[in-house]
Order: C-alpha cells, then sequence, then structure tokens
C-alpha cells in the first residue's frame, strides 16, 4: 500500500535494460544511478567553489559507537546526526534509492548514511562500495580515515547549508543542500587541511566537489553510492590514484523523482477513490493484489489520450492491464495487456467520447511496485506534422503530438528537443495505428544523445498498438533526438520529459510552438476574435482576419478586388498621385510640344498618364460621388486627347478644357477618412 514518504521517487524509475551509456558516462546501476565527472570527455567542471564555512551552520559530531542516541564528541571516527534536508522537495527531503530522506547522518570519514548505527561513522573505506558489510545505504564523497574539528573551533569542521536556487548549475537549477567537510585531515597524516562537499539536490542528483589543495587524490578513498542493504550501488573510483583530481567534481545522476510527481492516495480501488493526476504530473504507486485509479479531470469530447505505466523493477513473471474507462467504472475506451514487468502498459491515440473525467484503472493479478504513471490528455490543437526532409537533420518537435508518416520502408524520421538539465527523464510513445483502422506500422524507437550514440532502443511487439520506451535518463543537457524506422505507414508520436510532453516553446509560457497562437511573447492563448492569433501579440483584436493593420488597417481587408494591382483601399490615394501626375504634365506642355513632327515626350507622357487615371476610374465606380463618373471619365479622355493631338488648333483652350475636366473629377473624389 502507498505510504506518503514512498515514492515520488518510483515515478522515476528506469528501464535499465534498454540503456546503453554515453561516452565517459558509468553506470547505470541497476536502480538507474549514473555519473559522469570531469576526468570525462566533455565532463562537468567545478567551476568557482563556493566555501560556506563562514555562512554555512556548524555541525557537531559525536561518538557513533553510542547509538541509538550518539554522544562525547568525537572529530576523528564521529559522525554528525540528523542533518536536516527538509529544504528540499516541499519538506519530503533528499529522494535515494526509491526514499524521500528527511534527515541524512554526516560522517567525519568524508561519507553520508541514511542509518545510524556504529558503523556510520567507519573509518575503514569499501572498496568497491557494493558491500555487505555496515555502513550502507551511503552517499561516500571521499570515504577516508579522516579527522574533523568541533566547534567552538573555527578552524576545520563540517558546515551544511540550504539553496533555492542552487548555486551550483551542474546538477541542477532548483533547490539544493550542501555538506561541507572543511580542512580535513589524514588521521596520522600531520596537517593536511583539504575540504570537499556533497550537494545533494531536488531532483536526486549528487554533486561531489573537490577544490585545489586536496592531496588524497583517490589513492586510499572511496567514491560511489550504495542502497540500504546493499541493493543497488554504483562506484566511481576506489583505490585508485589520480581518480579525484584536485579542481573536479563527480555528478551522480539520478532517475528523475523531483516535485512534478504524486504518490497515489489510497484507498484508490475502486473510480469514487481515484487519485486525481493533473496535467504535467507523473502518477506514482504500488499495486497489491487489487486495481489502482487515477481520474483525468475535465476532458474534453474528442480529447485523447497517451498513457503509459513503468514498473522495471516488478518481479517476473507479473503482467499488468492498463485500461482508460468513463465514469460509470464500466465502459471501457481503451484496455492494453501487458505480458511481462519490463515493457509496460500503456494505451495511445484513443479518443474519449464524452466530456468530463475519465478514469485509468491498473490491474495486475500478482501486483505491481513499484510504478510509475504518464499521462497526456491532448486536444486537437496540440497536434502537429512531422516536418520533412528529416531523414538525416532532425525536425524540432513543435506540438505535444507529433503526426508523421513512412512514406516507404526505407524512410527515415529524425525528431529533436532539448533537455534542461542532466538526470532529465525521457519517454517515448508511438501509436502505429493513429487512425484506428487495426493497420499497424512497424516502428523501431531509437534515443540519441547530443553525439547521436544510441541510449535506448524499443522494437515493435506485433501484439501491441503502442511503441515505447520508458524513463531513459539524460546524461547531458542539450538537443536530444528520436529516429523512427521501420514499414511504410502513419504513426503518432509523443515524447515525455520528466512529466510532460516535450517541445520547442520560445517563449516559456507552456504552449508549443507548433500550436501556441503568440508564439514569441508568453501569454494565455485568450483569442477573443478567434483568428488564431493571441490577444496579446493581436494588434487588431476585433478583426477576425487580421492580427496587424496591414496595408489597409484593422477591420479594412487588403482587397485588390479589380485586380489591378491596387488595393481597394489604396484606390483613392493612388487616384490622386495620378491626377497630380497628369495636371503637371498638362501644364508643363506648351504649342510647340504638340505641333512638332515628332512630338515631344511630354504628350506620350500625358498619354500614359490619361489611360491611368481613366482606367482607374473606370475599374472602380466608388471612387466619385455626387457626379456621372462615366461621364466625367469620358469627358477627360477626350478633352486630354484633343490637347496633345499633332498639330491642334486651339491648344490653349483645349487644354484648358482638359485641365477643367480634371478638376471635375478632383471635385467628385470621395474624401479620405
Amino acid at each position: 500500500m502507498s505510504t506518503p514518504t514512498r515514492c515520488l521517487v518510483t515515478l522515476l524509475l528506469l528501464l535499465a535494460a534498454t540503456l546503453r551509456p554515453a561516452a565517459g558516462a558509468a553506470g547505470p546501476d541497476a536502480f538507474g544511478y549514473r555519473v559522469v565527472a570531469t576526468t570525462d570527455p566533455d565532463g562537468p567542471q567545478l567551476g568557482t567553489f563556493l566555501d560556506i564555512a563562514t555562512t554555512g551552520t556548524q555541525v557537531t559530531f559525536l561518538d557513533a559507537d553510542t547509538v541509538p542516541e550518539p554522544e562525547n564528541a568525537n572529530a576523528d571516527d564521529g559522525v554528525a546526526v540528523d542533518l536536516p534536508l527538509t529544504a528540499l522537495n516541499r519538506g519530503l527531503g533528499f529522494p535515494f534509492y526509491g526514499n524521500h530522506r528527511p534527515t541524512v547522518h554526516m560522517s567525519t570519514n568524508g561519507f553520508l548514511t541514511f542509518e545510524l548505527n556504529a558503523s556510520a561513522d567507519s573509518l575503514s573505506n569499501n572498496c568497491p562500495i557494493r558491500n555487505g558489510s555496515e555502513p550502507n545505504d551511503v552517499i561516500a564523497v571521499l570515504w577516508d580515515d579522516l579527522v574533523l574539528r568541533n566547534p567552538p573551533s573555527t578552524s576545520a569542521g563540517g558546515y551544511q547549508q540550504a539553496f533555492d536556487p542552487c548555486p551550483y548549475t551542474q546538477g541542477g537549477d532548483s533547490a539544493c543542500v550542501i555538506l561541507q567537510w572543511d580542512k580535513a585531515d589524514h588521521f596520522g597524516g600531520g596537517t593536511d587541511a583539504f575540504t570537499f562537499q556533497a550537494v545533494l539536490y531536488d531532483n536526486g542528483n549528487i554533486l561531489m566537489t573537490y577544490p585545489a589543495g586536496n592531496p588524497e587524490t583517490g589513492s586510499g578513498s572511496t567514491t560511489g553510492l550504495e542502497s540500504g542493504g546493499s541493493i543497488f550501488a554504483l562506484t566511481h573510483a576506489c583505490d585508485t590514484a589520480d581518480s579525484i583530481p584536485p579542481d573536479s567534481v563527480v555528478l551522480f545522476l539520478a532517475p528523475p523523482i523531483g516535485a512534478q510527481s504524486i504518490d497515489e492516495h489510497e484507498v484508490n480501488d475502486v473510480i469514487a477513490q481515484a487519485t486525481p493526476l493533473a496535467a504535467g504530473q507523473c502518477g506514482a504507486g504500488i499495486l497489491e493484489a487489487e486495481s489502482d485509479h487515477w481520474v483525468l479531470s475535465d476532458v474534453r469530447e474528442g480529447d485523447t489520450v497517451y498513457a503509459l505505466v513503468d514498473a522495471p523493477f516488478t518481479s517476473a513473471p507479473a503482467s499488468s492491464t492498463l485500461e482508460l474507462i468513463a465514469d460509470d467504472g464500466a465502459t471501457t475506451f481503451a484496455r492494453d495487456d501487458d505480458p511481462g514487468p519490463t515493457s509496460g502498459a500503456a494505451v495511445t491515440g484513443r479518443v474519449v467520447p464524452q466530456a468530463g473525467n475519465v478514469f485509468l484503472r491498473l490491474t495486475s493479478g500478482v501486483g505491481i511496485g513499484p510504478y510509475g504513471l504518464l499521462a497526456l490528455t491532448a486536444s486537437p490543437g496540440d497536434y502537429g506534422r512531422e516536418s520533412e526532409p528529416n531523414d538525416v537533420t532532425a525536425s524540432p518537435i513543435v506540438a505535444a503530438v507529433t503526426t508523421a508518416t513512412l512514406d516507404t520502408d526505407e524512410d527515415v524520421d529524425v525528431f529533436s528537443f532539448a533537455t534542461a538539465t542532466p538526470g532529465d527523464a525521457i519517454s517515448i510513445l508511438v501509436d502505429r495505428d493513429p487512425s484506428g483502422d487495426g493497420v499497424l506500422t512497424d516502428a523501431v524507437v531509437e534515443l540519441l544523445d547530443l553525439d547521436g550514440v544510441i541510449l535506448a532502443t524499443a522494437l515493435t511487439d506485433p501484439a501491441q498498438r503502442t511503441t515505447q520506451l520508458a524513463r531513459v535518463v539524460a546524461t547531458t543537457a542539450g538537443t536530444h533526438s528520436v529516429r523512427v524506422t521501420g514499414t511504410a505507414g502513419d504513426y503518432d508520436l509523443v515524447v515525455f520529459l520528466n512529466c510532460s510532453a516535450v517541445c520547442s516553446d520560445a517563449d516559456a509560457d507552456g504552449t508549443c510552438d507548433g500550436v501556441d497562437n503568440c508564439r514569441d511573447l508568453a501569454n494565455d492563448q485568450t483569442d477573443g476574435d478567434g483568428d488564431g492569433t493571441g490577444d496579446a501579440c493581436d494588434t487588431c483584436e476585433l478583426d477576425t482576419a487580421k492580427s496587424e493593420p496591414d496595408i489597409c488597417g484593422c477591420d479594412v481587408a487588403d482587397d485588390d478586388t479589380n485586380d489591378d494591382g491596387v488595393v481597394d483601399c489604396q484606390a483613392g490615394v493612388e487616384l490622386v498621385a495620378r491626377l497630380d501626375r497628369l495636371e503637371d504634365t498638362l501644364r508643363t506642355l506648351v504649342k510647340k510640344d504638340v505641333r512638332r513632327k515628332q512630338p515631344s515626350p511630354l504628350v506620350a507622357d500625358a498619354l500614359e498618364q490619361r489611360d491611368g487615371v481613366t482606367d482607374l476610374l473606370r475599374a472602380d465606380a466608388t471612387l466619385l460621388i455626387g457626379a456621372d463618373d462615366t461621364a466625367l471619365t469620358d469627358t477627360l479622355e477626350r478633352t486630354v486627347t484633343q490637347t496633345v493631338s499633332t498639330g491642334a488648333a486651339r491648344f490653349g483652350k483645349k487644354r484648358t478644357r482638359a485641365l477643367a475636366a480634371l478638376q471635375a473629377i478632383r471635385a467628385a473624389l470621395v474624401p479620405a477618412e
């Protein structure tokens, strides 16, 4: 049954069997932890070391041999008891191997432990760290026989300080707790005075810092992790010279847990007691021999549900069934029977035919635990189309659900997305039958890191509609990609980053670029005029056809109804300009320009400008008011023609008549608004 402290962690378990570590990364162990270090290619760097000896809280080391209540100050082989970690995860503490730990014990000998016993200050380091003897449940930072100091001494000792956000961004940008071994000495080795730290993050990552001046470079120490009971362990280095150099860090990457997950609320055996699962959250639970119910609220008719159960540590031959059901508890919209513990039950692309609440029901005859649950409810606006060509160069994922096609059996589709921090969890769902017609597209799915190294592969299961990868841990931040190959056919792709569907989001407002109605400005997607552009960036908020004034301004279409090359709203302005040019030409003309055997160029200009005016008037009958526009146009055409006729008699009078006809048109113009 579920307990409050049990398992935001479960959310974030890893299908270790599917993973291939990236270059420079060690692990994963069976739980999913990985480790990268400064000594690895492109490994994390120390940067600026933050000394908390003057800002943090100094701790007191006691004799662990006097448990259950340690007493008697002891700075050689001592332990600082119950140091608080409640600054993390809203008071739940630090997530470590499946449990949130509200406190930790700090040994003078360079390690942290979550088990308080007589070995909590052990001076003899285990090498390798996975060892059945105590201490277990250990974070070994630089485990060796060391000596510190106790208050009131300020020359050496142990310190603790919480930060939000963390000043060390190598492991995440949320809250962290730093524990510092300050000016430690090797036992019997004189005054070495070297300093190192453990940084515990909200997301379960662990950063170990080793600034300059550290004479213990790993030749007699252990650095690594071990769970309670020595079930899981990951050794970075032990008793190896130069494995922990000065000015370096070691970063352990946890299967993502974080505050995005929510524990099931028992009892949830029936839909009336279902645990709410909000958008952007993951579910976490342990299923015994009954059903667990989760509710997706406020679903709209026509929405589509995608969901995945991840239970990699359930003992074989356990199997599970995931159902999408109506609120009557009997109507089933979708069902998936998972034959084993590692593939994970899933439902994809199932359209909900009713509005309101729908439920995910997980059942198993023998129980499942722990498990994580991912779910997405997609509306029609959450879909985006693949952008070809993407056979080699990846196209960015711009919508929560990407509809795509393998055009031939040789086609390759590649999609890219960004991870924010090392330790992000990546899960992938491919719906092989998006049309629901029973024709399945074979789809092989590969997840690649920044360097194109394959982190995980999922093959098609002929019996399943879905091809999926569950909880692959990103070892670095940056661009990752999904490569899909198989047989020709349609498919839909959903990529989860931690608990939410991933997509590019340029303005970081939580809406994918592919469906954002105001892509470059964060907004709430309100669109009062329904023109597809959000009010936040719509400068014509009441114009259903425009989002900016363009040529004619808001509420006026930029149409050219007569197809004369002049936008309707500017026809009056254009007519005035043409009249001006014609009038200037007529006033410039003199008799000798028209009486020459080869008329002046001004004659040709006048005729061309005459045609420009009359063509525009005949094309748009709305430009003149209060007059017979046809008569005015004909008069202007006739009088200009007579004026420029070769050898025209009485040139002056004819030009005067032409100018009068032009002025009559001016007088009849529709006034400009």
